[in-house]
């Protein structure tokens, strides 16, 4: 079986094959040899100037996956102020990353997305720079302490998070309180948005370890210190500059249980205002150190 010339030519070119001589351009045989001329052309002109779409997402993607180097744990295991770690949820496999590639709906400074990255490897985008408010370089993070965790991937970023969530500004991800990075200015000060506190899992011992060193082995909690929700990893998939990873959030998830005041005090154990209820294994975080 054979195929009619017509599927393979256009009607210009079986008229025009004898009837137009070399010099001519349209309508003859050498039309589609001048289109992919002027296509090559084209295509290392855009080459050149750097606008090529995977040249720009190559560009844009060069400081996020950056490798870095993960500072070592400190001979007393104590987190120090200035150390490069990564958090590490124990809800899902992964480390806390950013996606400059995408930008939230902005009110007050330009906001990515954070997300949980199966990739470990240290890179720009996962990893962070662990800052006590008001504490010097190389000193001990201490339990109840005002921390910011810096992101260097293309400019310095705090991770954030909003006020509770309303129409402008929370439920952006996954209907949740946001989390996210906050583009800021080495020049001024960070926003208290920016503030975090360190808690142990323990509810229980959390009144009695407040400006006690933080352990480099411990499991925490992280505390949104402006609205008292605790950083939380979900299974909500989140397409990010590197595919899908799990969102990350800015929510308490507490045991299902009711809490017998009255009981928990005859035990010893007194009511605070840390909770009374432990939160689920979305809130549990770990450091990782070289």
């Amino acid at each position: 079986m054979t195929w009619p010339v017509g599927f393979l030519f256009t009607p210009q070119q079986l008229q025009g094959s004898v009837k137009y001589s070399s010099g001519v351009r349209l309508g003859n045989w050498r039309e589609d040899d001048a289109l992919d001329d002027m296509r090559l052309m084209d295509y290392v002109q855009a080459k050149e100037e750097g606008s090529l779409t995977l040249a720009k997402k190559k560009v844009k993607l060069a400081p996020q996956i950056a490798p870095r180097t993960l500072s070592s744990m400190g001979p007393d295991g104590f987190v120090l102020s200035g150390d490069v770690i990564q958090l590490s949820p124990t809800f899902v496999n992964g480390v806390v990353a950013v996606s400059m590639g995408q930008t939230l709906k902005e009110l007050e400074g330009e906001m990515h997305p954070v997300t949980a990255s199966a990739s470990t490897a240290p890179m720009g985008r996962n990893t962070l720079r662990i800052m006590g408010m008001g504490v010097a370089e190389g000193e001990p993070i201490v339990y109840g302490q005002d921390v910011c965790f810096v992101c260097d991937a293309g400019g310095l970023g705090l991770i954030a998070s909003a006020r509770p969530a309303t129409s402008h500004l929370g439920s952006q991800m996954i209907a949740k309180q946001d989390v996210f990075l906050l583009m800021a200015s080495p020049d001024t000060p960070p926003p208290y948005d920016c503030a975090w506190k360190i808690q142990p899992v323990d509810v229980d011992m959390r009144l009695s370890v407040q400006g006690s060193p933080v352990g480099a082995a411990d499991e925490v909690v992280l505390v949104h210190a402006f609205t008292n929700k605790r950083l939380a990893a979900t299974t909500t998939a989140i397409m990010s500059d590197q595919g899908m990873e799990a969102g990350m959030c800015c929510h308490t998830y507490a045991e299902p249980r009711k809490v017998n005041k009255l009981l928990r005090e005859s035990r010893g154990f007194p009511n605070h205002n840390f909770g009374t209820r432990s939160e689920t294994h979305e809130n549990v975080f770990t450091f990782v150190y070289a």
